[in-house]
Parts: C-alpha cells; sequence; structure tokens
C-alpha cells in the first residue's frame, strides 16, 4: 500500500504474527533527488499493534515523521533545511491527520 505525503511517496506494508497475536508493520519512503530516487527504509522499532489498522496507522505516522525530520531538521544525511533554522511539532499533527 502506499500514500502520498509533502511530495514523498510512503510503502508500507502489515503481517500478523500468530504467536504473539499482534500485528507488525513495515515501511519506506521514496524521493527524488535531482535525477536520483531514493528509497529509504523507515525504523519503526519493535512496534507492536493489536489490529490490522492500527499496524497501517503507525507504519504511516512513522513514514511521515521520516519525512518531517527530513524537511523541517537542519542537520543529519538527508536534511534539507538551512542549519538555524527551527522545526515545528508535528507528532501531534500526523495523529490528527491519521486519525489516531
Amino acid at each position: 500500500m502506499e500514500q502520498h505525503y509533502r511530495q514523498y511517496v510512503i510503502v508500507y506494508d502489515t503481517s500478523y504474527d500468530d504467536k504473539s497475536k499482534e500485528w507488525t508493520g513495515i515501511a519506506q519512503v521514496r524521493f527524488s533527488e535531482g535525477s536520483k530516487v531514493r528509497i529509504m527504509s523507515v525504523p519503526l522499532s519493535a512496534a507492536r499493534f493489536k489490529s490490522k489498522d492500527e499496524a497501517e496507522q503507525g507504519t504511516i505516522v512513522a513514514g511521515r515523521e521520516w519525512i518531517d525530520d527530513r524537511l523541517d531538521s537542519s542537520s543529519g544525511p538527508f536534511s534539507k533545511k538551512k542549519k538555524g533554522a527551527t522545526a515545528a511539532p508535528r507528532a501531534e499533527n500526523n495523529r490528527r491527520n491519521t486519525g489516531i
């Protein structure tokens, strides 16, 4: 599945673990840099969810936060913002936008 966010594409999937009876998710963010297309795996730690919907929303939020960090940060290898600028809080906005 995929979702477009801030000119990026979040590609995500979920799976059910029969042993733990929980859902997990994986996410990648795809974006262009000049003529190159980059694909970045989004770290989700060991996130476990009780439903498929929760897993999907959790992976989308993780992808959006990765994108927001990239665009709003002044440091890091994928930063797009100039040093000295401040980042706005975004976690609450992501939750509001995805229904979490």
